[in-house]
Formats: C-alpha cells, sequence, structure tokens
C-alpha cells in the first residue's frame, strides 16, 4: 500500500472527505480489517450527508409550499377586499395604507392631519391628495378644519370607512 492510499484511509476514517478516485483506491484494496472499518464509517458518513440533503429538500420544499399557500393567501385577500370596497383600487397600494393609517389612528384616539394622512400613503404629496379626494368621494373619509389652527385641515374615516376597514382586516 503506498503513503497516498495510506493518507486517504487515515481521511476517510476521520470522516473527512476524499475525491472518488481516492475513494476507489480504497476500496479496491480492502486487505485489512481496518481498512474495511474505515470503509464503513466512510459509507456512514456518506449515508448521514445524503439524508441531511434529503430533509433539507423536504424543508426547501415545505417552505416553497408555505410561501404558494401565502401567496394564494394574499392574493384572495386582496380580492375579497376589493369586493368590499368595490372598487379593485382601494385594496391596495397608496389608498389602502391611507385607510390603514387613518383606520389605527382613530382606534388609538388621534386626529390625522392631511399632510399626515399623505405621508402615511407613502407615494407623492400630488398623488396622495388625489387618492383622499377620491376617498372623500366614496364616502369613506371626511375632511375638517382644526378649531385652533385655521390653516391646518383633518382627515379621518367616516363610519361607512370604518366599518369597511374593519370588515377587510377580519378576512
Amino acid at each position: 500500500m503506498d503513503e497516498n492510499q495510506l493518507e486517504n484511509e487515515k481521511k476517510i476514517a476521520e470522516g473527512a472527505s476524499v475525491s472518488s478516485d481516492a475513494f476507489s483506491d480504497v476500496i479496491a484494496a480492502p486487505t485489512r480489517p481496518d481498512t474495511l472499518q474505515q470503509l464503513a464509517v466512510m459509507l456512514e458518513s456518506v449515508a448521514r450527508d445524503l439524508r441531511c440533503s434529503a430533509r433539507m429538500g423536504q424543508t426547501e420544499d415545505m417552505d416553497d409550499l408555505r410561501l404558494v399557500h401565502a401567496a394564494k393567501k394574499t392574493y384572495s385577500r386582496r380580492r375579497q377586499r376589493e369586493s368590499i370596497f368595490g372598487d379593485s383600487s382601494l385594496a391596495d397600494g397608496p389608498a389602502w395604507d391611507m385607510l390603514l393609517d387613518l383606520y389605527v389612528c382613530a382606534q388609538e384616539g388621534h386626529a390625522v392631519p392631511v399632510t399626515s394622512a399623505c405621508i402615511g400613503a407613502s407615494c407623492p404629496q400630488t398623488t396622495a391628495l388625489r387618492w383622499l379626494n377620491a376617498l372623500e368621494s366614496y364616502g369613506l373619509v371626511t375632511r375638517f378644519d382644526d378649531d385652533r389652527d385655521l390653516r391646518r385641515t383633518f382627515v379621518e374615516l367616516t363610519p361607512l370607512g370604518c366599518e369597511k376597514v374593519a370588515q377587510a382586516l377580519r378576512l
């Protein structure tokens, strides 16, 4: 047995990875009982690696299945919100963000200035103002002036808006 083969046997016995050529050399010369023991250790290590790989594949498959389920659920909820509001544009994006922000603020008892509602929409202010006008035309929000500072206007959900947002959140 040459020095290289002895080194490969040592690696195998320690459970280290070896090349397929080195593995073949060890298999081709199983003359000593310790070589057979080393071979058994190596095969056990390979089997353990295969089991681990299989579990990882199953985990990835399970994760993919969970993600598909989450995607279907998200899609379904948005479609259900569309039916609640009667307009697909209100079920997602800046309008939905604004409705959520106004709902939270209403539940916490905070007055919301129009500028803050626009910031909550996460879009340019002019776009947010157009959405605010649309929400107002649907009867979901209303604006009112600040009694202490006439330069400032507040916005809040109407009872209808509050009811529809709550209904959508229960999905």
